[in-house]
């Protein structure tokens, strides 16, 4: 008569979902306490349940430890692809690839430890590469790592980056701040592009959509805004230049009082303009004494020769930025021009979405809102506030000084003596700053 089997039944499902199945915990017990129980074992004053239930240790466990079959402080779980000397190399040698600019990829450091396991004879049998286990773990034990996207950096842009250049820049400049006592008197000047259709944002779709297009102007012209700031924060109104021969008057509307103006064929700048923007923009603002020192890189616009004549006689010095390091060197790139950037193209899309069918074209109100933001939200105009300068003179205030000081609607001090001027804006405030009179 043939033997029946029995069928084990299955244990029962709670239907609860809030009600979860105990998790099994491994290695519940220190190193120190299996020490103490192998010691024991093999000076012969307990057998190994004895010693297993004394302290506390599963019994497989310590017999194996006993008999050899596994060395004393191995940790649970497969045996790792790397030593702990091998693999602090490898976490060296990723951070010193990714401070040049040939870091490394997930795809390429698992290649990197297949190849030395493979080339150790280390790869388990049952395997044919590197798990994606070890590339999270890999993380998890090592916090100071971080994937993270690289900023795409020309080769020459590397190379003219390096300690040993702007070591050399900043020892240089040193010579030159030495002979200017007024931080006032130290400016840096830089231009950047503005376009009329800038990146389109992220915005929600259904899931699962192919293409998620988004209206834009079609428009390519751009608009160069030229920037100033001196090293105590106080800026000088800019000058925009658009693409084109003539300037039409609905253009300058509702813009920042005392901006200048300025067109070319491309909306770009080039040496006519600049000289235009040193002798009729710059020396108007930059009052307050000689010499000035004028931080700028060295676009080929920045050295006309009769800019320069122009500059020794009015004792400016023009000092160049060291050359393809402006994007780690250049005060107004690293800074201000990337928060106007970011007003502008929210500014370009809510205009867009408030008027649709409408093409942005330089006289849309984006232009009038995001000066509005920028002037709230820049830090410039709180470090004139902190700084206590007039922004005429360039004097510090003092307590024991008996001339009266007094704010402009746009947050920068002046003597009272120092005020020629006033005017009243479009809110009916009276500005008498010489950044807000023309």
């Amino acid at each position: 008569m043939p033997r029946k089997s029995r069928k084990r039944k299955r244990p029962a499902v709670s239907s609860n979902p809030t009600v979860s199945a105990p998790v099994k915990r491994r290695k519940q017990w220190s190193d120190q306490t299996m020490l103490m129980a192998m010691n024991s074992v093999r000076d012969g004053r307990m057998g190994v349940n004895e010693a297993a239930r004394t302290y506390g240790l599963p019994p497989s466990t310590l017999k194996d430890r006993v008999n050899g079959r596994v060395a004393h402080g191995t940790l649970p779980g497969p045996r790792s692809y790397l030593t702990e000397e091998e693999e602090k190399s490898l976490v060296e040698h990723l951070i010193q690839t990714a401070q040049v600019g040939y870091g490394k990829t997930r795809k390429q450091v698992i290649a990197i430890v297949d190849n030395v396991i493979r080339e150790k004879g280390r790869m388990p049998q049952n395997q044919k590469k590197v798990s994606s286990g070890w590339w999270r773990r890999f993380m998890q034990r090592h916090s100071e790592l971080s994937l993270r996207r690289g900023d795409s950096t020309a080769h020459v842009r590397m190379d003219c980056t390096s300690r040993a250049v702007l070591t050399k820049y900043f020892a240089l400049l040193r010579t030159y701040l030495d002979k200017i006592d007024n931080p006032a008197l130290i400016y840096n000047m830089d231009e950047s592009g503005i376009p009329l259709d800038p990146r389109p944002p992220n915005v929600i779709a259904k899931c699962g959509q192919k293409k998620v297009r988004y209206r834009v102007s079609g428009k390519k012209e751009q608009i160069t805004v030229i920037g100033c700031i001196n090293a105590i924060g106080q800026s000088l109104p800019p000058m925009i230049i658009f693409e084109g021969k003539y300037l039409n008057h609905l253009w300058t509307e509702n813009e920042v009082p005392g901006t200048l103006y300025g067109m070319s064929n491309k909306g770009w700048t080039d040496g006519e303009l600049f000289r235009f923007w040193l002798s009729n923009h710059f020396k108007k603002y930059a009052v307050g004494g000689r010499p000035i020192l004028l931080l700028l890189d060295g676009h080929s616009s920045h050295y006309e020769p009769r800019s320069i004549e122009y500059a020794l006689e009015e004792n400016i010095i023009i000092f160049c930025l060291p050359p393809h390091t402006s994007h780690e060197s250049q005060p107004l790139d690293c800074t201000v021009f990337g928060a106007l950037k970011t007003h502008w193209s929210e500014c370009c899309h809510d205009y867009m979405q408030a008027n649709p069918g409408v093409v942005l074209t330089q006289t849309s109100s984006a232009r009038t809102r995001t000066r509005s933001k920028c002037s709230d939200e820049t830090p410039i105009d709180v470090a004139c506030v902190d700084s206590n300068v007039c922004c005429v003179c360039s004097e510090q205030y003092t307590e024991a000084e008996e001339v009266d000081w007094v704010m402009c609607p746009c947050n920068r001090w002046l003597h009272e003596d120092c005020i020629v001027d006033n005017v009243i804006d479009s809110l009916g405030k009276e500005r008498f700053c010489p950044f807000c009179v023309r």
